[in-house]
């Protein structure tokens, strides 16, 4: 009767820690869960915000002050696609549909024009003396100094 007692409270013991494991085990389930659909949340408002043309340096901005939570998903796009839309044009008007101003291409430097240099001619042609020393200064070389 004793060794039943015993095996009993072995038993009991055994089953506490079971349930405590599968407790953490549903614990972390639920909050690696949480994470992958915050992730999807993310990842669908990021997509509307470039269909409506929002610059990618006010992401994090808009991000940050949005509910992420609160988004309900239908599959991998918002439930609410077009009430999102017209919340993010009501409550971030200034970034909405800006259009980015971008340069040209590295690989396409801009070529940058030289000015035409002038003529010994058009340097005497100057009146204002100070301006013609200037230039006759500018182009020594013309002139053999």
């Amino acid at each position: 009767m004793e060794q039943q007692q015993e095996q009993r409270t072995d038993y009991e013991a055994l089953l506490e820690e079971f349930e405590q494991l599968k407790r953490e085990y549903q614990d972390y389930r639920a909050a690696v869960e949480s994470r992958e659909a915050l992730s999807a949340r993310r990842a669908a408002f990021c997509r509307l915000l470039r269909q409506e043309r929002v610059p990618e340096r006010y992401w994090e901005l808009i991000l940050r002050m949005t509910d992420l939570n609160a988004l309900e998903m239908d599959g991998n796009r918002l439930a609410d696609e077009e009430g999102e839309r017209a919340r993010l044009k009501e409550t971030w008007p200034e970034f909405v549909g800006r259009d980015c101003v971008r340069g040209l291409p590295v690989d396409e430097p801009p070529v940058m024009a030289r000015p035409r240099r002038m003529t010994v001619e058009e340097i005497m042609a100057i009146q204002d003396d100070a301006r013609r020393e200037r230039e006759i200064a500018a182009n020594h070389d013309m002139f053999g100094f």
